[in-house]
């Protein structure tokens, strides 16, 4: 058991990669579901290659639905557009899927045995017997069938919570700087940032009322986190205040019921979900 908890981690490490393997070996030969992504590659390889990444929203784009505007695309902020921009479609989505879910496992791992472990076994000393079990539990999360086209909205987020929490305990280093600058340009704001933000302030409502002191470090981590969102989504929210109107709102397909006296956060996961239909249909 002790040999077992020595080299879990790369045991782990191993094992996520056997998972990915068949892209390796198999190269361009492999099979990858349809339903896990596949049938949204076209907008994120479309957009890279068009020459309107940094159109105006409004922007007709005429080759997919006899023309769709600009805002209904991904953000030129998102890191997948360039990866589809410098790669090959194959080898942009099999990069894609390799970083997900070594960072699934990496950052589930971080916030196990730094956070969650230290919680349910004070003594440090036998945190070591528990290397095994903390690295079977960030496996089984990297295991998971993580959506390629959310980036790291979920895959990452152990990761994100991990850094957040070194901000909250004030051990923060220069690595958690970078994980919540670089993090909004790899996931989704409506997918899951918007949520984790609500999250954030809940732990920071909790500790100024438990400890009766305001912490300065993690309302800036909070505040430059949604500031990085919000930029990264710009022509999400430019699109609520010009008043976007999708697709299937002009095709009269039953959505009448969005109507202008709906709340602005409705709205705006409404619109979000919108602009990623069309590129469904």
């Amino acid at each position: 058991m002790r040999c077992l908890n020595q080299y879990s981690f790369l045991i782990g490490l191993l094992i996520v990669f056997i998972q990915l393997s068949p892209i390796v070996f198999l190269g361009k030969s492999v099979y990858f579901a349809i339903p896990d992504g596949l049938e949204y590659l076209p907008m994120y390889n479309y957009i890279a290659h068009s020459g309107k990444l940094f159109a105006n929203n409004n922007e007709i784009l005429p080759h997919l639905m006899n023309g769709l505007p600009r805002v209904s695309f991904p953000s030129e902020w998102n890191v997948q557009v360039w990866l589809y921009y410098f790669l090959n479609p194959f080898y942009a989505y099999s990069l894609n899927l390799f970083i997900l879910h070594f960072i699934a496992f990496i950052g589930a791992r971080l916030l196990i045995k730094k956070h969650i472990l230290p919680w349910l076994v004070p003594n440090k000393e036998e945190h070591f017997n528990y290397n095994f079990l903390v690295d079977g539990s960030a496996l089984y999360f990297a295991l998971l069938p993580h959506w390629p086209l959310g980036g790291l909205s979920i895959a990452g987020m152990p990761l994100l919570l991990y850094s957040s929490l070194n901000f909250y305990k004030k051990i923060n280093s220069k690595w958690d700087w970078f994980v919540i600058i670089t993090y909004p340009f790899y996931s989704s704001f409506y997918f899951s940032n918007m949520y984790f933000i609500l999250i954030l302030l809940i732990i920071f409502i909790y500790g100024l009322l438990s400890y009766r002191k305001f912490n300065k470090i993690f309302i800036l981590t909070i505040i430059i986190f949604i500031v990085l969102s919000i930029f990264t989504e710009y022509r999400l929210f430019l699109s609520i205040i010009d008043g976007f109107e999708s697709q299937r709102l002009n095709n009269n397909l039953n959505y009448s019921n969005v109507t202008s006296n709906t709340p602005s956060l409705y709205k705006l996961i409404y619109n979000a979900n919108q602009g990623l239909k069309i590129n469904k249909q």
